[in-house]
């Protein structure tokens, strides 16, 4: 979230954040739980599942919020490090987690507006989280120079849908299609590739089974989580993939394969008896 104050002179109070503090806090919340669940036409960027990512997160069910404050040079607002101003930061960051339930969840910050601090701001926030900006994530997570289309956007639009609800917070990628979330458990991204290159079910399966099955590298932890996207194949494919996984052993190894269904734009840990 960001709340900005412009050339306000004379300093900034407690009293300075109405929006977002108190009952008018409460309501702008539940106004935008409420569009993000019914209404989507106002955030058309965003795909159903990052709206039910955004819901979990605002009800406190995942995930957590930061709020920042900007403020133009001429604005006073401390930092941390003061006791003085930097009291409004601490109470209106108690202020939010107290109001909608959610302790420790809501980090309150201030961030200066000039230029250079600025950019950097815009540039962090653009590799953490790219708020309101999903192709920003996207390319984040894909690395430099991958193209729309590619692979390697695939993996990244598959992991992002899976950040924040499957994940430790948000991930960060450390190979090809390889992302480690803030625990340290290693998330692998698979996307079958289409046409003459498909690999055969029975390899896929073999790849997937590998992987789930083996300890996690150095500097992860275990075990290592599977994403399969199977949006490449055809229909008969696919469910020969999905047979095949439904009969490995021992079961537990399939509560680490998670499924992508990028046709419904679903993701849901892999169940045998869901196989029909």
């Amino acid at each position: 979230m960001l709340v900005e104050a412009k050339h306000q002179k004379s300093g900034l109070s407690f009293d300075s954040f109405s929006a977002i503090t108190g009952e008018r806090l409460e309501n702008n919340v539940q106004n935008l739980i409420r569009k993000l669940e019914s209404n989507p036409s106002p955030i058309k960027e965003l795909s159903a599942a990052q709206r039910r990512q955004m819901v979990s997160i605002l009800k406190g069910e995942s995930g957590n919020v930061e709020v920042q404050v900007h403020t133009t040079p001429e604005t006073k607002l401390g930092g941390r490090t003061r006791a003085g101003d930097a009291s409004i930061l601490k109470k209106l960051e108690d202020e939010a987690n107290n109001v909608l339930g959610l302790p420790g969840k809501i980090r309150v910050v201030h961030v200066s507006m000039s230029e250079a601090v600025t950019a950097r701001a815009v540039e962090d926030v653009a590799r953490r989280d790219a708020i309101g900006k999903t192709s920003g994530r996207v390319a984040v997570l894909a690395g430099k120079g991958a193209r729309e289309g590619s692979t390697a956007h695939d993996q990244a639009k598959s992991m992002l849908l899976a950040e924040g609800v499957f994940t430790d917070g948000l991930v960060t990628r450390v190979g090809d299609g390889v992302f480690r979330d803030a625990s340290g458990t290693q998330f692998e991204v698979l996307v079958p590739a289409a046409g003459s290159r498909t690999p055969r079910p029975t390899t896929v399966v073999s790849d997937v089974v590998r992987r789930v099955g083996s300890a996690a590298p150095l500097g992860a932890v275990s075990p290592r989580k599977v994403i399969l996207d199977l949006g490449n194949l055809g229909e008969p494919q696919r469910k020969e993939v999905l047979e095949l996984l439904s009969k490995v052993k021992p079961k537990e190894l399939l509560d680490n394969v998670i499924i992508h269904d990028r046709e419904n734009g679903t993701m849901n840990v892999f169940d045998p008896r869901d196989v029909r």
